[in-house]
């Protein structure tokens, strides 16, 4: 899967290759945005975007 890729595109695919994250932490600014692989406001991306959906199909 790494054969031969350069740059971003070798970061990439090392990154969202597998089946185990690579990347369990992300700080923007100092502040906490991914915690154990999960993005910190989540349930609400996921209720904002069931309520676009709706919006959208209705």
């Amino acid at each position: 899967l790494l054969y031969g890729k350069t740059g971003d595109s070798l970061l990439d695919s090392w990154i969202f290759s597998g089946n185990v994250p690579v990347i369990r932490d992300v700080y923007v600014g100092g502040r906490e945005v991914v915690s154990e692989g999960s993005h910190v406001e989540e349930d609400r991306i996921e209720e904002a975007f069931l309520q676009t959906m709706k919006r959208i199909l209705c």
